[in-house]
């Protein structure tokens, strides 16, 4: 069923190195527990600084440009409105590219939740696969490149939007670490898959 997912840098999920009985398959040393569901939406980024929440500046101490500020609150109020304001105003162009590095740049400022809209889309896939491509994974555990991944962005929608997001990720863990766990990116994403649907209700 649908359900949202958020991890930040203090999460209150905990992964387990085995989750669902997966073999062949670890990096992962902590023990799942459950996580308290409040209005149908999980979220364990509570008291985490510029994570899952909107930093509040006063418009005359902000460094942005005006229409770079005006271009955050329209995607945050909706985040077509605000794609199309960048457009407008030649902040991005109609290549993902431009729009996956903006949405990474001002990633602090911009709602969690209007990017799990804009990333859950089908139509949007080569902005997600972008904005994917701008992680470094080097070297990090499986569960802490998940965390810093799902930090960014709150995830959304059902059971195939999940999906399609979690192979994107494995896909980029995979090749952040070749030689490493996982023997393929099927491996890293069954485990990925696994540990989200463990905690999303």
């Amino acid at each position: 069923s649908p359900g949202t997912l958020s991890w930040g840098e203090n999460p209150h999920i905990q992964i387990s190195s085995n989750p669902a009985g997966i073999e062949g398959t670890s990096g992962c040393d902590r023990p799942l527990s459950n996580v308290p569901e409040d209005e149908g939406k999980i979220d364990v980024l509570h008291g985490i600084p510029g994570v899952g929440g909107l930093q509040s500046l006063h418009e005359e101490d902000d460094p942005l440009e005006p229409t770079v500020r005006t271009a955050i609150k329209e995607f945050n109020k909706k985040w077509k409105n605000g794609i199309q304001y960048m457009n407008d105003k030649g902040l991005v162009t109609e290549d993902p590219f431009t729009i996956a590095n903006f949405l990474m740049e001002h990633n602090e400022r911009l709602s969690k939740e209007q990017l799990g809209e804009i990333f859950g889309g089908k139509n949007n896939v080569d902005i997600l696969k972008y904005f994917t491509s701008l992680f470094n994974f080097q070297g990090d555990k499986f569960d802490t490149a998940l965390r810093k991944y799902l930090s960014k962005f709150m995830l959304l929608g059902e059971a195939q939007v999940i999906d399609r997001i979690m192979e994107i990720f494995a896909s980029k863990y995979v090749t952040d670490n070749s030689g490493g766990v996982f023997p393929n990116k099927d491996a890293a994403y069954t485990m990925a898959f696994s540990l989200i649907m463990l905690n999303t209700d």
